[in-house]
């Protein structure tokens, strides 16, 4: 084999496991089927309207996640009304340590958006995310040397898979999202449950959560509170 040919087919294979690589670092966020699930919370509240349970806090990374490094909590609840009572619950909030009202969010991206907001607020107040919300962030560059033209096509085409394999990836992530999550608002009538997932940017240490609801022209509030899963890290 010539020299010419041995290198050619040298960067042939690194830009093929290159390639590789890559798909592999753009499409892997998302897991189908987690391999733990989260620990029961047993936390509840109610009143002579709701019934509501706290079933599982899910964290980024922790048991039963579904995305790799997601920069949000995750809160299955249960909800149940009684046999006279219908309502609709306008509102779901986190009360932080701080005592303000942290909203839920309606999409992953903006759920990522507030929770890097929330971290350099928490940072100037001194209160600790229990992790560097930058090392959650995973990064796929790497140093790679020039090598040529041939490399940079294969660049070029590693590019356009990326780009694929990442809108793949968030396609199942929103999916998965959308599915898990607790319409909002909700209406529930008389002898209703309601069970999903309200998704909260990372708030350390919350102390309570919050649901505003509609009974008749009433609107009233439920607050939780959460002082069992402070001492959890987060």
């Amino acid at each position: 084999m010539k020299l010419l040919e041995y290198k050619i087919l040298i960067v042939i294979l690194i830009s093929l496991g290159l390639i590789a690589f890559l798909m592999g670092c753009a499409s892997t966020r998302y897991i189908k089927s987690p391999s733990t699930t989260a620990p029961e919370c047993r936390i509840s509240g109610s009143n002579s309207d709701l019934d509501i349970n706290v079933n599982w806090i899910i964290r980024p990374d922790g048991p039963g996640s579904w995305v790799k490094g997601a920069l949000w909590d995750e809160y299955v609840v249960t909800i149940s009304t009684p046999p006279d009572k219908s309502l609709t619950i306008y509102n779901v909030a986190l009360i932080d340590p701080t005592g303000i009202q942290r909203a839920r969010g309606a999409n992953p991206l903006e759920l990522i958006t507030a929770s890097r907001t929330l971290s350099k607020v928490y940072e100037g107040v001194d209160i600790t995310t229990g992790a560097s919300l930058a090392g959650m962030i995973a990064s796929c560059a790497i140093p790679i040397p020039f090598i040529g033209t041939a490399f940079s096509l294969a660049g070029m085409a590693a590019s356009e898979s990326i780009s694929y394999a990442s809108a793949k990836d968030q396609d199942n992530i929103n999916e998965e999202f959308t599915k898990r999550s607790l319409p909002h608002p909700i209406s529930l009538s008389s002898n209703a449950h309601a069970k999903g997932s309200i998704f909260f940017p990372i708030v350390p240490n919350p102390k309570a959560i919050f649901f505003e609801y509609r009974v008749g022209q009433d609107m009233k509030t439920l607050e939780i509170p959460l002082e069992m899963i402070q001492s959890q890290p987060n």
